[in-house]
């Protein structure tokens, strides 16, 4: 299936074709996933560390969305979520980088005491475009980062099963009557998520879903509640074959001055 659906003027086009970069709405706009794993006993001094020395990196309009500890699945981790206009932005301001005394300084103090650092370059689904406001790091004391890997080639079809009972809102214009939100959207009714993404480089085929919560109690109830959907639920049964393998890790806010 190939053709150009767009809803009113002031919502993203919303491409379908081959793969997933043919449903994004800016096909240049990326995100980084950068997760170091720490040595157990170095984790509060790297991230103390790491926060005395953001600015460094920060000064080149490299765009820090969020910062994290892991607190149960992987544990000891450091997650950060960049923002890029583009890969060629984010490789210019690496450049710059190099030859930051100051950053290189901290890079020095900090190796030492990462055990393996890995990176993952995301795109953003236009239906689910990130929503970090600076008072859910003050609020959201509990997040989940869920990753799902899918059988290679079938990230596309995947998604266009949630499509099939998405959050989308089809304006008046476009089919004379609007829809209602299902599939995700359903889901969205107990707690929305921060972002939607899909993997463009490091592991292939994965998708990543950031939710932010209350507290741990609130995570329950929420997915408890969720479940309870019977759309929420037919979505869900019919994107299980579709997956290799799936993991949950629970991330603990870490505030910086600005984000």
């Amino acid at each position: 299936m190939s053709s150009l659906y767009s809803t009113a003027s002031s919502s993203p086009k919303i491409y379908f074709g081959g793969g997933p970069n043919n449903i994004v709405a800016d096909k240049n706009h990326v995100f980084e996933l950068r997760t170091y794993s720490i040595k157990p006993e170095q984790l509060s001094e790297f991230v103390a560390l790491t926060k005395e020395n953001m600015q460094h990196k920060t000064k080149y309009d490299a765009k820090l969305r969020g910062a994290w500890v892991s607190e149960l699945g992987p544990t000891n981790q450091f997650v950060q979520l960049w923002e890029f206009e583009s890969l060629d932005k984010r490789a210019a301001i690496r450049k710059q980088l190099d030859s930051d005394k100051e950053w290189t300084q901290y890079l020095k103090q900090a190796r030492p005491m990462i055990i393996t650092p890995e990176s993952i370059i995301l795109k953003q689904f236009p239906w689910s475009k990130l929503n970090l406001p600076q008072d859910h790091f003050e609020n959201k004391q509990v997040w989940e980062l869920r990753t799902y890997q899918t059988k290679p080639g079938l990230v596309g079809k995947y998604i266009l099963l949630i499509l099939m009972n998405i959050l989308l809102y089809v304006s008046s214009s476009c089919l004379g009557s609007e829809t209602f939100q299902k599939g995700f959207g359903e889901r969205s009714k107990y707690s929305s998520p921060s972002g939607v993404f899909f993997s463009e480089v490091g592991k292939l085929n994965v998708l990543v879903h950031l939710w932010p919560y209350d507290n741990f109690e609130h995570r329950t109830n929420v997915r408890d509640e969720a479940l309870k959907n019977d759309t929420w639920r037919q979505t869900v049964t019919d994107t299980m074959p579709l997956l290799d393998n799936m993991e949950s890790k629970t991330l603990l806010p870490v505030s910086f001055p600005k984000l």
